[in-house]
């Protein structure tokens, strides 16, 4: 063991700090940090080779986000969703492409700043079709919708699968969706010799909430608006933006926000707590709900994504957090206001 020495080294780093002007609160408050550190350390090697990497990332997500962030989402790594990481790469001003025929590869490819989605981003596309797709592009690009059909021949589920992920838009520019997904799957379903249709009786845009729907089936999230953006313009102004959590620091305020990650603890009395994730359409924010609020809104993380929250905005070493009070679900309280709202008209009339 090596705890006679601590004393000595707590010595010294006083005697340093204070001779570099630091108060003697501050070096407590540092050196009971890294005291504390004892209980989860390791050893200096494994420390080296991480502070490596980090450094590493570090730089590359400075100087190449697109490329990092692109690499981080087609490894599936990281403490993060591809959806967190692919937001954050918005908030670096990076425009994120949607899957395309001609231009995607099966990873997510970032240069500059613009990130084009891969085909792994496709719920149900099975890597058969996306090796034909490859292959078959080595003999050069598709010019024309009609002539990937005639090049690639796909399952109808893996057909209707590029179509709604947007992948024939640069080949079809002209046809609205419903157009598009009804020559795409006329052409697959015919037997023999198949013909591409010159028609079709179907030719209605998607509304926006086909839109996002057909997103969510697609891809397990949304890329045309942030979910939480389609509830704004209905609720009070009182609610703030994630982006401005720092000005009101101390204040309880009210927030609403998408599920990112959450991780479980305890107290030191051994009593459940939990560190949460959300984002907003400005930013992502970091929550924590103590024992109290835990047990009487933790079993809401099970079943909802969207929640709107009221808590007190804490700061710790220049990271801000909210320390939850109150939370709820976003889509059950418009819901309810839409329910008060019908109720008011229905009694003034």
């Amino acid at each position: 063991s090596m705890q006679h020495l601590i004393l000595s080294w707590e010595k010294k780093f006083t005697k340093g700090s204070l001779r570099r002007g630091y108060s003697p609160n501050m070096i407590k408050d540092v050196w009971d940090m890294i005291a504390s550190f004892v209980g989860y350390s390791f050893c200096k090697p494994h420390s080296a080779s991480y502070a490596m990497l980090s450094f590493t990332c570090a730089y590359l997500k400075a100087h190449f986000p697109a490329e990092f962030l692109a690499a981080v989402i087609s490894n599936q790594g990281g403490f993060y969703s591809s959806y967190a990481y692919m937001n954050e790469a918005r908030r670096f001003g990076i425009q994120i492409l949607p899957p395309d025929v001609n231009r995607s590869h099966r990873q997510w490819h970032g240069r500059k700043n613009k990130i084009r989605m891969g085909f792994m981003s496709i719920k149900g596309l099975q890597q058969k079709a996306v090796d034909m797709i490859l292959d078959e592009r080595k003999a050069g690009e598709f010019d024309s919708l009609d002539d990937f059909l005639s090049r690639v021949d796909l399952d109808l589920a893996d057909a209707m699968a590029l179509t709604n992920a947007g992948c024939f838009r640069s080949l079809a520019s002209q046809m609205v969706h419903q157009e598009l997904a009804y020559r795409v799957a006329g052409f697959y379903l015919q037997n023999g010799v198949r013909e591409p249709l010159s028609t079709a009786p179907v030719k209605r845009e998607l509304t926006a909430d086909d839109t996002y729907r057909l997103e969510l089936e697609t891809f397990g999230y949304p890329l045309s608006v942030h979910p939480v953006a389609r509830y704004r313009h209905l609720l009070s102004q009182r609610i703030k933006y994630a982006r401005d959590i720092p000005h009101y620091f101390g204040q309880s305020i009210y927030l609403i926000g998408v599920y990112i990650t959450r991780k479980e603890s305890v107290t030191r009395q051994s009593e459940p707590m939990e560190f949460l994730t959300l984002e907003d359409e400005t930013d992502i924010y970091e929550c924590v709900l103590f024992p109290d609020v835990f047990k009487e809104c933790g079993d809401l993380l099970h079943w909802e994504t969207l929640f709107i929250i009221r808590g007190t905005v804490e700061q710790s070493f220049g990271v801000y957090s909210v320390t939850i009070e109150k939370m709820g679900s976003l889509q059950q309280w418009v819901r309810r206001m839409d329910q008060s709202r019908a109720s008011l008209r229905y009694t003034l009339n």
